[in-house]
């Protein structure tokens, strides 16, 4: 196996891992929904868009996605930070992944 396919490989690997902490999370999310509240759509939201950004960065990094950009990451906390939810909301969904 060469070097590339190797890198190719593992970054597979970590694509399915971030599918899969998305999976688990949804799932979580999907036994809350018996109490709906605007907080848990907005950290399901999140997630996926957080999910989706690393799925991008993984891909850049392989040369396999061109339009990626790491800043807008950044540009997207500061934005979910300012919707007013509590710190241990935010801490939660930022660390999660």
């Amino acid at each position: 196996m060469t070097n590339y396919e190797k890198k190719e490989e593992k970054v597979l690997d970590d694509i399915a891992k971030v599918m899969e902490k998305l999976d688990k999370y949804l799932d979580e999310e999907v036994s809350l929904e018996d109490t709906p509240d605007k907080t848990h759509e907005i950290k399901k939201w999140y997630v996926q868009r957080r999910a989706l950004h690393e799925v991008k960065r993984l891909l850049h990094d392989v040369d396999k996605y061109e339009k990626y950009e790491s800043k807008e990451l950044d540009q997207f906390e500061k934005d979910f930070e300012g919707l007013g939810l509590d710190a241990e909301t935010v801490a939660f969904i930022t660390n999660y992944f």
